[in-house]
């Protein structure tokens, strides 16, 4: 199934996104949400099924969801890389992601410069901002990359779903 990209806004409470914010900062590291248990953990779970609720209804389809995950970008060390979710750049199925069906984002923040998310394809650029979720299938129909981030640290998390046959 091929999806457009597209953004949800307000599916998730900005007082949810800044105790997910807080947390990841108390680390400061990129952490899988199963690794801790608290409520900035709980709010990720609640938006991956949020998130998975409104594809579901909008795409009438049967998604799992795999583990999500925060993930932390420095302007010092993050380099752009051109790619796609479930498959490699000549089409063939990425290995451990080949049934990443369907990938989003929820960003975090938005007090960094660069890191637009960007789609080779289409040319379309979504800048973060707290809440903001990016919506796509992970197919190489949506190839993109991070824009190189120019200063501060850029917080998201990435979560994907499966199609359910």
């Amino acid at each position: 199934m091929i999806i457009e990209p597209f953004c949800i806004e307000n599916l998730i409470s900005l007082k949810k996104i800044e105790e997910i914010l807080l947390f990841s900062k108390s680390i400061n590291k990129s952490f899988t949400a199963n690794k801790y248990i608290c409520p900035a953990t709980k709010n990720i779970t609640f938006a991956s099924h949020a998130i998975m609720t409104l594809i579901k209804e909008k795409y009438k389809i049967n998604l799992i969801a795999h583990e999500p995950s925060v993930s932390l970008s420095e302007a010092n060390s993050h380099t752009p890389v051109l790619h796609a979710d479930k498959q490699n750049l000549d089409g063939t199925p990425k290995q451990g992601f080949e049934n990443f069906d369907i990938s989003s984002v929820l960003y975090l923040n938005d007090d960094f410069a660069g890191g637009d998310l960007v789609f080779k394809n289409t040319g379309l650029r979504i800048s973060p901002k707290p809440g903001l979720i990016a919506v796509y299938s992970g197919g190489i129909e949506n190839i993109h990359y991070v824009d190189k981030i120019l200063s501060g640290n850029r917080w998201a998390c990435p979560m994907w779903f499966s199609i359910i046959k």
